[in-house]
C-alpha cells in the first residue's frame, strides 16, 4: 500500500527546491550582467593601479627588426618607447589597420607606462618584422581578449604588492566569480 502523503511531501519539497534554485540562478545572472557592464570600468581602475609597475617589471617590445637568414635572430632592432606589461594574446586578425596589404602574425594587448591599453600587431614579411601599435579601449579588450587581460592585471598587482591586500582579495573574488560564470 502506497503512502500518498509522503509522496506528496516529497514532490512539494522538490518543487520548493527547484524554485529556490531558479531564484538563485536569476540572481546570479543579474549580478553577472552588472559585473560585465562594470568590467571596463574595473579594468581601467586596475590599469591605473598597475601603471607604476610597468617601468620596473614591463618588457621592451620590438617595433621592428630584420631577421637573419640563418637561425632567425633579429638584428637592427628598434623598440617602442617605454616598457609595456604584456597582458594577453589573441588569434591575429587577417590584416593590419594601418596597412591592409600586411598580414598579422601575432597580436597582443599591453599596458603602457602611461596607464593606457594598447594593441600591438606584428607582421613578418621577407625577413622584416614590424609592428603596428594602437590604443584600445577596455570594452573592446573584453570582446577581443576576454577576461585574460583582467586576470593578468590582477596577477601583476598581487605579485608585486602594488595595492593593499584587501583590494587584491576583492579582485580575486571578482575573478573567481567571473570564472565560475564561464563554466
Amino acid at each position: 500500500m502506497e503512502d500518498n502523503g509522503n509522496a506528496q511531501k516529497i514532490e512539494e519539497g522538490f518543487s520548493a527546491l527547484v524554485q529556490v534554485l531558479e531564484e538563485k540562478h536569476e540572481e546570479n545572472e543579474k549580478r553577472s550582467q552588472i559585473m560585465s557592464e562594470k568590467a571596463a570600468t574595473l579594468m581601467n581602475r586596475m590599469a591605473s593601479l598597475a601603471a607604476p609597475l610597468v617601468p620596473k617589471v614591463g618588457l621592451e617590445m620590438i617595433r621592428s627588426g630584420t631577421q637573419d637568414g640563418q637561425g632567425g635572430d633579429l638584428f637592427g632592432v628598434e623598440y617602442f618607447k617605454g616598457r609595456m606589461l604584456l597582458l594577453g594574446k589573441t588569434d591575429p586578425v587577417p590584416f593590419r589597420p594601418d596597412m591592409p596589404s600586411k598580414s598579422v602574425t601575432d597580436q597582443f594587448c599591453v599596458l603602457g607606462e602611461d596607464g593606457r591599453f594598447y594593441e600591438i600587431m606584428y607582421s613578418l614579411e621577407e625577413g622584416r618584422v614590424d609592428a603596428f601599435q594602437a590604443a584600445i579601449e577596455p570594452a573592446v579588450i573584453m570582446d577581443v581578449y576576454g577576461y585574460e587581460v583582467m586576470f593578468m592585471l590582477y596577477r601583476a598587482l598581487r605579485d608585486f604588492k602594488a595595492v593593499e591586500e584587501e583590494l587584491v582579495t576583492a579582485f580575486e573574488r571578482v575573478l573567481t566569480f567571473i570564472d565560475a560564470k564561464k563554466g
